[in-house]
């Protein structure tokens, strides 16, 4: 929770006239995408279960390693590892990624440092949607961002309830992840668990939430995405959050 809160409506606080759905669709029909691995449909959303799919089995043989040492180097070797483990070991991959910016390899990566602009460069992605960057400009929400990334939802399938990795761990539900979370579309079936494992849905396009609580997305009849954008809030920001 923030402040005894599941999650903060920020419709009231942003202009979101400048982001056109057209546009972000466009975008998100044209841009480079990566499978998004979620270890099982029935993950325990206090264990991290997608380690199993990050590299091959003891017993794998030398062609199924090779294409694992693929995925190190390539988006499209990364895609068919996913599609792979799919196939072989039925992990489940229900998302979609599109990333506007991408992690640079300068030091281990860790899902509580997304935040840090210095971690983070640009991707080609990030040409396709130039009303974000006007979106930032405009609302003065971070003082700099870090990750900018997309999820889209393909139709039909949920997204389990997890914690985001690393974040529930290393107790930072006192002082969580600094992002937020956009769904234009208005599709999307987000919801927070309380205390006493009942949904609580995001009913706002715009919102921000303790990422180390348990949340996921039920299925919906058709595809959905929404935008996370971590970075440092500016103080002007905080106080509209008090």
């Amino acid at each position: 929770m923030i402040r005894d809160r599941l999650f903060f409506d920020l419709i009231p606080f942003l202009d979101l006239s400048m982001l056109h759905i057209e546009e972000l669709e466009l975008g998100l029909a044209r841009a480079a995408k990566a499978i998004g691995k979620f270890g099982t449909v029935n993950v325990d959303p206090d264990v991290n279960d997608l380690g199993r799919w990050l590299e091959p089995p003891i017993e794998a043989n030398e062609k199924v390693r090779a294409l694992w040492a693929e995925s190190r180097r390539s988006l499209h070797g990364y895609n068919s590892w996913c599609t792979y483990c799919k196939l072989a070991y039925g992990a489940y991959a229900p998302t979609n990624t599109v990333s506007l910016t991408t992690f640079n390899g300068s030091v281990p990566y860790s899902n509580t440092e997304v935040h840090k602009h210095e971690l983070y460069r640009e991707t080609e992605n990030f040409k396709l949607f130039p009303s974000i960057k006007r979106f930032l400009e405009v609302n003065n929400i971070f003082i700099s961002y870090g990750r900018v990334i997309f999820f889209i939802q393909d139709h039909l399938l949920s997204i389990p309830s997890h914690r985001d990795s690393g974040v529930f761990e290393t107790n930072l539900s006192l002082q969580p992840p600094e992002f937020i979370w956009l769904s234009l579309c208005k599709k999307k079936q987000l919801y927070i668990l309380d205390a006493q494992g009942i949904k609580h849905y995001v009913k706002s396009n715009a919102a921000w939430f303790n990422s180390g609580d348990v949340h996921g997305a039920d299925p919906t009849s058709t595809m959905t995405w929404s935008l996370r954008i971590d970075g440092i809030f500016t103080e002007q920001w905080k106080t509209l959050l008090v």
